[in-house]
């Protein structure tokens, strides 16, 4: 979608509570590109003990020297939520036109980041994880370069277009029946 319609908000206010009413823990996921950061992969990992600490919390998590590849694929690998229900962690990377930016502000991390990303798209002997990226449009282009690096990245689409305030409305009230249903 266009800068400023809102994506983050529907990630988290929108999106969010609908994935965990479907037992689906969400982990947002928008990276420090600071030159003096840790490296993206490592921020990754951080994030997703903190989500499953937060949902999950009796949970084993990945160790230092595992990859979250090769953490989400281990044979005893399951996540519960505090009431017991299974949970399919979903890796939401927000405003991921931050790693399109052509000579961006830290080339080196986004290209060390890339062969984890890989990974984690291809997802080819379980689909235990799910994986969301959020970019805005004008960065569709710079997204492509990325996709000749990980095919399996942009499959599936939505774009997201401006809405009125009665479509917002509806939207609200359709996410509030749909959690009433489920």
């Amino acid at each position: 979608g266009r800068s400023g319609l809102g994506k983050t908000s529907l990630l988290r206010a929108g999106l969010f509570p609908l994935l965990r009413d479907r037992h689906l823990l969400p982990i947002y996921v928008r990276f420090d590109l600071e030159q003096d950061a840790a490296p993206l992969a490592r921020q990754l990992h951080r994030l997703v003990c903190d989500s499953i600490r937060a949902d999950a919390p009796d949970s084993v998590l990945p160790t230092e020297s595992e990859s979250l590849w090769e953490y989400l694929h281990r044979n005893d690998f399951e996540l519960r939520s505090k009431q017991g229900d299974l949970l399919t962690p979903v890796i939401v990377i927000d405003q991921f036109e931050d790693l399109c930016t052509p000579g961006g502000r830290v080339p080196e991390l986004v290209r060390e980041f890339r062969d984890e990303l890989v990974d984690l798209a291809e997802n080819r002997r379980k689909r235990n994880h799910k994986l969301v990226i959020c970019l805005r449009e004008e960065f569709l282009p710079e997204f492509e370069g990325w996709r000749q690096v990980v095919p399996e990245l942009g499959q599936s689409r939505m774009r997201l277009l401006h809405m009125r305030a009665s479509e917002a409305l509806d939207a609200e009230i359709g996410r509030a029946s749909c959690r009433e249903r489920v």
